[in-house]
């Protein structure tokens, strides 16, 4: 899988969508921190103790982040000259919070990533795919992971092959 995940690595538009879809639909949509000395975060005093509610699924919405159309799905956000950018646009990519960053940022992020660009290049290639339900029935729901309420319904036709009877 390494050969092949570094050479979907670099293609812009599969990495914008996979960025995308990460920010707005982060796996795990908040986390907890405990503050282990006093320190300021903003200006503002955290005491030792306290305990800090990190929402990824906030961050990576916030207009005031991500622009006046933050709620929207958006990759092109993620390409700058044609190249992939780490950033999505944002001032800094410690503002995509989907797997946190420094030392307790999620160890598996770039095997997640490099699986998600196989498996979404794999089923581009071998299936035409829409939705099989009512969009309005996709609800995202999940106490430690996130994931649809009811389920997400999708049909998948059978892409034909050249040159194959």
């Amino acid at each position: 899988m390494s050969e092949l995940a570094g050479i979907l690595e670099p293609l812009p538009y599969l990495n914008a969508i996979m960025h995308e879809t990460l920010r707005l639909y982060p796996t795990v949509p908040l986390t907890l921190r405990t503050a282990t000395r006093d320190t300021y975060i903003g200006g503002h005093l955290i005491p030792q103790g306290v305990t800090l509610v990190l929402s990824m699924w906030q961050m990576n919405r916030s207009p005031e982040v991500w622009g006046h159309d933050a709620a929207e799905f958006k990759p092109e956000r993620w390409i700058t000259g044609g190249k992939p950018n780490s950033n999505g646009g944002a001032s800094s990519n410690y503002e995509f919070l989907t797997f946190l960053h420094g030392p307790r940022s999620c160890i598996g992020q770039n095997f997640a990533k490099a699986e998600m660009r196989c498996l979404l290049t794999s089923m581009i290639r071998t299936f035409e795919w829409g939705l099989a339900m009512d969009e309005s029935k996709i609800i995202p729901r999940g106490v430690i992971t996130i994931k649809p309420a009811n389920g997400l319904f999708l049909k998948l036709n059978p892409l034909s092959k050249e040159g194959s009877s």
